[in-house]
């Protein structure tokens, strides 16, 4: 056993027992590095990443390659989801020398940590046009010794051009870019199977929540009509587990069929908001019952007693990709009766030769992925009714469900990191509060108050331990949970405990030079450059999030501080945006809040009146992107120190009251649900 032996990481734990003399990242690698004279390998990759185990059982199992690997380096393993500030800096270097990037991610720096090659996976000898574990190793070795001079020259070239990204681009916050992101969009939109691009084909969530509110628009009926789209292909597909519930990470082709099996929690949280926001505008309430299934899948599976919620589960089970979730033909008729297994064939297309392909060869492997292929009419056949198909499928895979339970189950990332379960914890609250899911809000407050219970904010826990300080995005998602919390209960303790972490947020991130947000805070940089991230990639950026965060916040409380400071925010990001628009989608679907009027409602509570009919009239009609707050009496002392505006608020005649306002400018304050629902009806477009 190596030294990841004594870490908590399940990822550097799948590493601890290789003949790879690995180091954790710290102070004892660097110093060693620089005691021999070698350069640092680095390798950053996560505990369910396919291609992470290819390398691994290719590579870093092997004698002669951990021979070599540990004669010419000392060696570093970096889980990406326990430190992304590392991951980041790094993968910036690979993609400023490569011009791509992905995990497992290779890495050779100096021992100042200064990095002069990049790559993603290597296979351990060269082919196929693709250079080799061992080739590169040799090579590197070579230059260290003969070209020494060479080498700290391209490192000090990275160096620089790692700096000037981190240099964001002045700008103005324009309607005009948000215009740009959804033309952007549009031009990429797949429209025979929804989705952006070709293949691979990733379940982007923040694009589609960028639609949603840019679909309010009077002019943008189609992004609206692209959402709905992309989600009911999805939802047919299988990306989907129609068996288990939850999104597999992307699609390898274009029609959403084909997997690349892990399912991770990110996506889980901000596919079940995509889905549950899509609902009312588009009129299709499956959406939010497939909201309710993803979460029911994170409930069941990836809630861990302590608290908190695992990150997700691999690819594998028994050495092989996918195997948890394909059957055999054979299998389904044995299973199933053979009306069922009609019904499952024509859905499904299940064959002898199976429906799933090889990746690499696109050859048909004799395996089957459940999904919904045919049209429901098409696939009824002898069922009266498409609600009974419906039905019968539902049955089937409930069946298939039980069958799967014996199977061995694909390994589980059990740690807890506390901005994916900010996620989640908006997810849980916001699906809960739409689909009147208690249980999915009880879920979201225990997550809270077990992530809550570590101040300052940690970024991991695991088997007892929290470690790694809080990153701007633990802050941030956190936040917005406690936000979409507040939402739901109306408990005044979550917004209180939301504008604390907004306050320690700018206090430890915000860098007034640029108007952006740092990964870390300043003083627990530990790379010879600081990560900053504006752009969205799997998530949303943090300072994407964090902008969202404040200028809800302001709304809600007329803070002046959250006010500026989300302005400044959207300026520092604005010109980097306006290069990329779409690569931005989270904080342009965010800026709209300050581009185009928006309505911000808040109902005195007496008691008294129709006050749970206007309640349920809010739930109902209330936009995705309005703040709703509410005043009971008991909250009048406590709310004027967090809200002074909302704590002056007043009613009619003594009846619970709601006061909605729009653009800066409050209309008359109403106490009949019918009227209150025409009212927030009309509300339902921008009109700039």
């Amino acid at each position: 056993m190596n030294r990841l032996s004594r870490e908590k990481s399940p990822y550097l734990l799948q590493h601890a027992d290789n003949p790879v003399d690995w180091y954790p990242w710290g102070e004892e690698a660097f110093a060693r590095a620089r005691r021999e004279d070698r350069p640092v390998f680095l390798s950053v990759g996560y505990s369910t990443c396919h291609w992470c185990h290819v390398m691994a059982h290719e590579s870093f199992a092997d004698p002669t390659v951990a021979a070599l690997l540990n004669r010419v380096f000392v060696n570093i393993k970096v889980d990406r989801e326990e430190r992304p500030d590392i991951d980041h800096v790094f993968m910036t270097a690979c993609q400023l020398l490569t011009g791509g990037g992905g995990w497992p991610l290779t890495i050779v720096m100096t021992p100042d940590k200064k990095p002069v090659f990049a790559a993603t996976y290597l296979p351990k000898h060269s082919r196929h046009g693709r250079p080799g574990l061992l080739d590169i190793a040799t090579q590197i070795d070579r230059l260290w010794r003969e070209e020494r001079d060479k080498v700290l020259s391209s490192g000090e070239e990275i160096i620089a051009a790692l700096h000037q990204v981190n240099r964001p681009a002045a700008g103005s916050l324009e309607a005009g870019i948000v215009h740009r992101c959804y033309r952007e969009l549009r031009g990429g939109y797949d429209r025979d199977y929804g989705g952006f691009g070709t293949a691979p084909k990733f379940p982007v969530a923040h694009n589609l929540l960028f639609l949603l509110r840019y679909g309010r628009l009077p002019a943008a009926s189609d992004a609206l009509a692209m959402v709905d789209a992309t989600l009911t292909a999805m939802r047919r597909g299988g990306i989907y587990d129609h068996v288990g519930h939850g999104f597999h990470r992307y699609a390898t082709d274009r029609q959403w069929l084909l997997p690349h099996f892990e399912k991770m929690l990110y996506d889980q949280a901000m596919l079940a908001c995509a889905y549950a926001e899509a609902a009312s505008p588009t009129g299709n309430d499956a959406h939010l019952r497939t909201a309710a299934d993803i979460l029911g899948y994170v409930v069941q599976v990836l809630k861990r007693p302590e608290g908190g919620f695992a990150c997700g589960e691999d690819a594998d089970s028994e050495g092989e990709e996918g195997k948890f979730y394909l059957w055999t033909e054979t299998e389904l008729r044995r299973l199933l009766s053979p009306d069922e297994f009609d019904l499952l064939a024509r859905t499904s297309r299940i064959s002898p030769a199976g429906n799933f392909r090889d990746e690499a060869s696109g050859r048909t492997t004799g395996a089957n992925i459940i999904a919904r292929l045919a049209p429901d009419d098409e696939a009824a056949g002898n069922f009266a009714t498409d609600g009974e198909a419906e039905r019968q499928f539902a049955a089937i895979c409930a069946r298939l469900a039980a069958q799967r339970a014996k199977r061995v189950r694909p390994h589980l990332d059990d740690k807890v990191l506390t901005d994916w379960n900010g996620m989640l914890i908006a997810a849980l609250a916001r699906v809960g509060h739409l689909a009147g899911n208690r249980n999915f809000v009880e879920q979201a407050a225990a997550t809270a108050n077990f992530l809550l219970d570590r101040r300052p904010l940690m970024h991991r826990w695991r088997d007892g331990q929290w470690a790694v300080d809080g990153f701007l995005d633990d802050y941030a998602f956190l936040a917005w949970g406690l936000l979409e919390l507040y939402g739901a209960t109306f408990d005044l303790g979550w917004l209180k405990q939301a504008a604390e972490l907004a306050e320690t947020t700018i206090d430890r991130f915000f860098d007034s030079a640029s108007a952006t947000m740092w990964l870390s805070a300043p003083a627990t940089v530990d790379t010879a450059v600081p990560a900053r991230l504006l752009h969205d990639s799997a998530t949303p950026s943090g300072n994407s999030c964090a902008y969202l965060v404040l200028r809800r916040l302001a709304r809600l409380t007329g803070n002046r501080r959250f006010e500026e400071t989300a302005h400044a925010l959207g300026g520092g990001m604005a010109g980097e945006a306006a290069a990329n628009p779409s690569a931005h989608a989270f904080f342009l679907a965010a800026a709209c809040d300050e581009l185009f009027p928006v309505t911000d409602i808040a109902m005195v509570d007496t008691g008294s009146g129709e006050r749970d009919a206007l309640i349920e009239v809010i739930r109902a009609f209330a936009p995705a992107d309005s703040t709703v707050a509410l005043l009971r009496d008991t909250d009048r002392q406590g709310l004027a120190a967090v809200a002074p505006r909302l704590a002056r608020l007043e009613t009619v005649s003594g009846l619970s009251t709601v006061h909605v306002c729009r653009d800066r400018t409050c209309l008359e304050p109403v106490t009949d649900p019918d009227r209150l629902a025409l009212l927030l009806r009309q509300q339902s477009e921008f009109r700039p």
